[in-house]
């Protein structure tokens, strides 16, 4: 196997956005104080009969900034065909609150912990897990396979949350909410406003902590 190990300390603008693209990698960000967003990114990559050395290049991570975004990206740069890939791969990031986040890879875990600043986080996942621990604006987490759980420490304005095949748990309350699943559990709590909850097989609990007059509600 082939491994890389790299570091990288980009210098936000307030106000931004942070854009973070990988392919077979979990996506770890904690929310911290400071002025600088700091990156580290792990890989391995075995092939066979390819050069694992040469496939572990096609993912060396890109780093770019257009406006007030700044865009960190370890996708392969070439068409890969070399038989057996077997990949492993990690991208964590350290940052200051007051940005908005986006969170894409194509198979890997995704973790939020720490305040965003009401800043929204739009986050999704080919196939893994999606954890939320924090304070946000808005949320939106997609997984094609994986549980989504998102525990917040104040009321987002609104939430929408899907999952291929897993089940949905969120607490600490949304003005608005929106959660589907085409196979698991849908659990809220703390809500406050209008209410989606979609499941194909699975059950459906939702707690208000209030619902206002006219706000609807509708589960299926």
């Amino acid at each position: 196997p082939a491994t890389y190990h790299g570091t990288k300390t980009l210098t936000p603008k307030p106000g931004g956005t942070l854009n973070v693209e990988g392919s077979f990698h979990d996506i770890s960000v904690v929310l911290a104080p400071g002025t600088s967003v700091e990156v580290t990114v792990d890989m391995k990559i075995s092939s066979w009969p390819g050069d694992s050395k040469e496939a572990l290049k096609a993912y060396e991570p890109t780093y770019s900034e257009e406006g007030n975004t700044i865009l960190v990206r370890s996708r392969s740069k070439a068409g890969l065909s070399m038989g057996t890939f077997n990949s492993s791969g990690t991208i964590a990031i350290r940052m200051p609150a007051g940005m908005n986040l986006n969170l894409h890879t194509g198979s890997g875990d995704v973790e939020v912990k720490g305040d965003l600043g009401g800043k929204d986080l739009a986050c999704d996942t080919g196939s893994g897990d999606v954890k939320v621990e924090g304070s946000l604006g808005a949320l939106s987490a997609e997984t094609g396979s994986g549980d989504v759980a998102a525990k917040l420490s104040a009321p987002a304005i609104k939430a929408k949350i899907h999952t291929g095949s897993g089940d949905v748990s969120f607490a600490g309350g949304s003005a608005q909410f929106d959660a589907s699943t085409g196979s698991g559990s849908i659990r809220a709590e703390g809500l406050t406003g209008p209410g989606t909850f979609e499941a194909g097989s699975g059950d459906i609990e939702a707690r208000w902590a209030q619902l206002g007059q006219g706000a609807s509600v509708k589960a299926e």
